[in-house]
């Protein structure tokens, strides 16, 4: 009986100075929160974001790019566009669908003369060889059915928040982001 006390106060010892370790070891953070990270944008070979103007419903690629720099931001990430001393590079490839649906509701004679956003490819590059850099992600832009997308700005903000979510988010045990469909 006094050997199981001993040794059930031994356990309750060793999980608090566990416990109390676990508590003072540092959470790493993501780069781009101490340092400057770049942000390049491709979208396609030999196209710009002003290749893709205003579309009526659902915006322009500037809109896009201006969402993705503010919503990162928010997260606290520090971003630049050149990559001369940033420590990861952050390069986005979207996809674009030019044959979209600009109708709210598809039926008779519907409008395909819109331009939107399938999808994201998102790859990060360490220009430091002692910093990890995250492993890629791909970001859909899919409401419900196949043929309706979220706007460029919508879009931005929630690819923002999904970066954040995959490298720091996840790990906090935060909820993980909606599409605002």
């Amino acid at each position: 009986m006094l050997i199981r006390f001993a040794a059930l106060l031994g356990a309750f010892a060793l999980a608090g100075t566990v416990r109390v370790a676990s508590a003072q070891a540092p959470t790493p953070t993501f780069p781009c929160h101490d340092k400057t990270c770049a942000l390049a944008f491709d979208w396609g070979t030999g196209k710009t974001s002003g290749d893709y103007g205003a579309d009526r419903k659902y915006g322009s690629a500037e809109d896009f790019e201006a969402a993705i720099r503010s919503g990162l931001k928010a997260h606290g990430y520090r971003t630049q566009d050149s990559p001369q001393g940033s420590e990861i590079m952050i390069t986005f490839r979207p996809r674009m669908r030019p044959r979209s649906l600009c109708d709210a509701m598809p039926g008779t004679n519907s409008d395909m003369t819109c331009t939107a956003m399938s999808d994201l490819q998102v790859t990060f590059l360490s220009n430091d060889p002692a910093v990890k850099a995250p492993s890629s992600l791909r970001i859909s832009n899919r409401c419900g059915s196949g043929d309706m997308y979220l706007t460029m700005r919508q879009f931005g903000q929630f690819a923002a928040d999904m970066i954040y979510f995959s490298n720091e988010g996840s790990a906090k045990k935060e909820t993980k982001p909606t599409m605002p469909c």
